[in-house]
């Protein structure tokens, strides 16, 4: 049976954080863990579609953006709300 891990990123510039950030996510044994990634979106704090694809692009890693503004957030049911169309 496979771990779940849970990631989360709010800051969405492109800066060295963000880039180890996806680094560590791409280098995780993904026979090992579910890898689950939230990005965070507040007011107009949207991921950019090319941040979307990247991570979309990861074999094994399932990528929800999460709304802030909502209390409950069911980032491992796949229930979110894509609020930046």
């Amino acid at each position: 049976m496979r771990r779940r891990v849970g990631f989360f990123l709010s800051n969405f510039s492109a800066g060295g954080a963000e880039r180890q950030y996806f680094n560590l996510i791409r280098g995780i044994d993904k026979e090992t863990f579910d890898i689950y990634v939230g990005l965070i979106q507040y007011r107009d704090n949207c991921p950019s579609p090319a941040l979307l694809e990247s991570y979309r692009s990861l074999q094994g890693v399932h990528v929800q953006i999460l709304n802030a503004g909502i209390r409950q957030i069911f980032l491992l049911s796949g229930k979110s709300q894509d609020m930046c169309g």
